[in-house]
C-alpha cells in the first residue's frame, strides 16, 4: 500500500475519535479543577486547567470545521508530523500537572498520579493508529510526571517511576502491534 494511503487511513482513524477524546480531556482537566481547589497552588492549578480547555477547543474548532470534507485519500508525510506536534504539546500540558500538585497532600498525590496514568493510557490507544504521535505523546506527559514523582516527596517513588517506565515501554510495544494490525487492515 502506498505511504501516503496508509497515512490518510491513520489519520482518518484519529480524526473521527478527537471530538470524543477531547471532550473527555476537557471533562478529567475540568474534574482536577474541581477537586483540586483546596491546594496552595490552586492558582498553578486554574493556568494549567485553562491550557488544556484551549488545546481541547482549538482542537475541537479544527476537527468540527473539517467534517463537511470528504475524507482524504493521500496524506502528506506533513500531516504526521503535525499530527504528532500537537500530541506532544497536550501531552506535555497533561506532564506538567505533577509539578503543580505533587508537593500537596495524598489525597492530591493520588489524584494526580491516577490521572496522569489514565490519560497516558487512553492518550496511547487513540493515536496508536499514529505510533510516532502516540510515543511523543507518552514521551511528553509521562516523562515530567516521572521526573516530578522523582523529585518529589512522595513514598515509594523508586518503585513508582519504576511502574512508569515499566508502563510507558509496554504502551510502546503494544502501540507497535496495533500499528502492524492496521497496516495489514488496510492493505
Amino acid at each position: 500500500i502506498d505511504a501516503g494511503v496508509l497515512r490518510a487511513r491513520q489519520l482518518g482513524e484519529l480524526f473521527a475519535l478527537l471530538p470524543y477524546v477531547m471532550l473527555a480531556t476537557f471533562a478529567n482537566a475540568a474534574i482536577a479543577l474541581i477537586s483540586l481547589r483546596s491546594i496552595e497552588t490552586y492558582w498553578l492549578v486554574v493556568l494549567w486547567s485553562a491550557s488544556i480547555f484551549g488545546l481541547c477547543g482549538f482542537t475541537l474548532l479544527k476537527v468540527l470545521g473539517k467534517s463537511g470534507e470528504p475524507a482524504r485519500t493521500r496524506a502528506p508525510a506533513r500531516a504526521t508530523v503535525r499530527a504528532t506536534r500537537h500530541a506532544a504539546v497536550l501531552g506535555g500540558a497533561w506532564g506538567i500537572l505533577p509539578f503543580v500538585v505533587l508537593p500537596s497532600g495524598v489525597a492530591e498525590q493520588v489524584l494526580a498520579t491516577n490521572l496522569i496514568a489514565g490519560m497516558a493510557a487512553g492518550g496511547a490507544f487513540v493515536l496508536a493508529v499514529v505510533p510516532v504521535a502516540a510515543c511523543a505523546y507518552l514521551a511528553a506527559i509521562l516523562i515530567p510526571a516521572l521526573l516530578a514523582i522523582y523529585l518529589g516527596d512522595i513514598p515509594a517513588s523508586g518503585s513508582l517511576v519504576g511502574f512508569g517506565i515499566v508502563f510507558f515501554m509496554t504502551l510502546c510495544v503494544i502501540m507497535a502491534a496495533r500499528h502492524r494490525d492496521f497496516a495489514v487492515k488496510v492493505r
